[in-house]
């Protein structure tokens, strides 16, 4: 009883939202509309907001219980957009009404389920880290969900297909090969260094896919007015000096795939990978001792 006298609640406020805006509306029309009295209304709701937050949780739940079984992240989110596509003017009313947020919250958490799941599935067989991984699915839902408020605002007037075809087309191949290259190309943080050569921090990855997001760097000549050191730092290597002992060394080592090494005045000389403590610590220490008790 209880699921039905909510789903004519639901029903009675969806067609009156695509019939007028949301300060139009009000408990006493859906109380009507669903032929249900206002008592019946409060006992559900504390207020229509509530009611508005109430139907996209439900949304939200009933794709991500679908979200294994889609074969594409386009095909998600075609799901994702199902209700837009049969609501037009009530999410334009919704839109544009004090509630906004409910509906970006609503899109980009999806839109971050559905990229997550699809980039895992192109991380299959690469070695790629799990943090790499999250940040490139942040970066793709970022930019989807915000050329969707951009679609949203322009009044959804292309066909939404037609809108997520054109993403598609955009994004088709990136993320692979975006994987790989995080792969292939051995480094997944740099060391950054002030113009006196003194040792800033260190720069991963994850750190410039955040800086892309948070900057909004979709456009490659955007990049050309932020400065690197305006991108946070998540983690920092930490450095040794040159009077370092070894057991020091290979303890920073343990956290840390690469240890910078300063001067006494701070001043970076270079960097040590934790392959190459490895290597040394083979042939100096643990080698001679196979070596020692074999003979």
């Amino acid at each position: 009883m209880a699921v039905r006298t909510k789903q004519a609640i639901r029903q009675a406020f969806i067609e009156l939202l695509n019939e007028r805006p949301l300060d139009k509306i009000s408990v006493k029309d859906i109380a009507e509309r669903s032929t249900v009295n206002r008592n019946t209304f409060y006992y559900y709701y504390a207020d229509i907001y509530a009611l508005v937050e109430e139907i996209f949780q439900t949304e939200t739940q009933l794709f991500m219980e679908k979200l294994h079984s889609y074969a594409s992240w386009e095909e998600a989110f075609r799901e994702a957009t199902a209700f837009v596509s049969e609501n037009k003017r009530a999410v334009h009313h919704l839109f544009n009404s004090g509630n906004r947020n409910i509906l970006e919250h609503y899109y980009h958490k999806v839109t971050y389920a559905a990229m997550l799941s699809y980039v895992r599935g192109q991380a299959e067989g690469l070695s790629a880290a799990e943090e790499d991984i999250q940040a490139l699915a942040q970066f793709y839902a970022a930019a989807l969900s915000g050329m969707t408020a951009d679609w949203l605002r322009g009044g959804m007037k292309s066909n939404v297909n037609d809108h997520i075809d054109r993403l598609g087309r955009l994004l088709e191949g990136n993320i692979r090969q975006a994987l790989e290259r995080m792969e292939n190309s051995g480094y997944a943080a740099l060391p950054i260094l002030h113009r006196n050569g003194s040792y800033c921090g260190t720069l991963t990855e994850g750190d410039l896919l955040w800086a892309i997001k948070n900057l909004c760097l979709l456009d490659q000549r955007d990049t050309e007015n932020h400065g690197i050191m305006e991108i946070a730092h998540r983690k920092d290597n930490l450095p040794v000096t040159v009077t370092t002992n070894m057991q020091e060394l290979v303890l920073k080592a343990t956290d840390q795939n690469f240890v910078p090494v300063i001067d006494d005045k701070g001043a970076f000389i270079g960097i040590v990978t934790r392959r190459a403590i490895m290597r040394f610590c083979l042939n100096e220490y643990i080698a001679p001792k196979l070596a020692e008790a074999i003979g």
